[in-house]
């Protein structure tokens, strides 16, 4: 029921792992398709407690703490004015105007294990690791039960929380496949609305877990928030400057072929169809020569690579354990890399 009460008063830790593209992105923004998957290994997590008012994020976080002004300009050249604060409170604004929802006053507190602004989708993480708190302590209500059956829908709103609320350039890629928790190929060639008000959904086909050995290499020190990317090339779409419309599409079909390939066990196509999507990509944009170092480190040895995501982070496909060993070492020990296993 709506008004139902909470489940009492003990905190409810919600998580949500982050998520690597395999291909097809960033066409997915631009009415195209992705595969990607959910990284586990490293999460967010947001507890929601009992409290007398709402309060987000009281205690200090290495957000709102610094060494000296230089460390304080330094975090804002890189990852601008935003943080988990504002996440949090455009996730309940959020959930009120899209789904009504009735939530007590709580605390909520966030940690997380994803790297910072690397193309991981770190901060849709928090955004659902939150709705799923806030539902979980309301799991009886109405608002709580549509959120928790239907993983678009949650997604949807996830989404809105950013672009609506935050005017953050993003797409339903992040949010579809970590509500969904699972390898998906997702394709936005002809969206739904979903829910109410102007929230849409994707077409989405689950898929099993990919063949071969897949890990994330990221290096911190070129980190940085993927809507930077991605407004000069939504300007470069819309004006179709260098053909980005037809390379948007060819990247599309890739994604598609991957989903064929992990359904097959293919492991060889797949790598194909990374590669070529990073390819692509490398013609519509700017890349850093430090994430193509990445890219080409893995292919030296045996491997395939393409863009997590639009940070600095590269995901690696590997056909056997061997080969893994191989790239893993030399991603850590010539660039600096952490690694990430999916």
């Amino acid at each position: 029921m709506q008004g139902s009460e909470p489940i009492g008063d003990a905190p409810v830790v919600g998580r949500c792992s982050a998520r690597a593209a395999l291909a097809g992105n960033p066409s997915d923004g631009y009415g195209g398709a992705v595969v990607s998957v959910p990284v586990a290994s490293v999460a967010a997590h947001v507890e929601a407690a009992p409290s007398d008012r709402f309060e987000i994020d009281p205690s200090p976080t290495a957000d709102d703490t610094f060494s000296d002004l230089d460390e304080l300009c330094e975090r804002v050249d890189r990852y601008g004015y935003g943080g988990t604060r504002q996440l949090l409170v455009a996730t309940l604004r959020s959930l009120r105007r899209h789904v009504d929802a009735k939530i007590d006053p709580v605390r909520l507190t966030v940690s997380t294990t994803i790297p910072r602004s690397v193309g991981l989708a770190g901060s849709s993480a928090i955004v659902i690791a939150a709705m799923r708190a806030l539902t979980s302590r309301h799991a009886d209500s109405d608002w709580s039960q549509a959120l928790r059956s239907d993983p678009a829908l949650m997604a949807a709103v996830a989404l809105d929380a950013e672009t609506t609320e935050l005017g953050i350039t993003a797409g339903l890629q992040d949010r579809a496949v970590q509500s969904h928790d699972t390898p998906m190929l997702m394709e936005f060639d002809s969206v739904r609305p979903i829910g109410t008000g102007s929230l849409l959904s994707g077409t989405y086909s689950v898929l099993p877990r990919p063949p071969g050995i897949v890990l994330v290499a990221a290096i911190d020190a070129t980190a940085s928030p993927s809507g930077v990317a991605h407004r000069s090339l939504r300007d470069d779409f819309d004006a179709d400057v260098g053909g980005v419309r037809r390379l948007m599409g060819e990247i599309a079909e890739h994604a598609r072929s991957a989903a064929a390939a992990i359904e097959r066990g293919d492991v060889e196509t797949l790598g194909s169809d990374m590669d070529s999507t990073l390819e692509l990509r490398q013609q519509m944009m700017v890349l850093d020569p430090r994430h193509l170092a990445m890219a080409e480190a893995a292919r030296s040895h045996g491997a395939h690579a393409n863009w997590s995501g639009s940070g600095g982070a590269v995901t690696v496909l590997a056909p056997n354990e061997a080969v893994a060993a191989i790239t893993r070492s030399a991603l850590v020990d010539e660039l600096g890399c952490t690694i990430v296993d999916v």
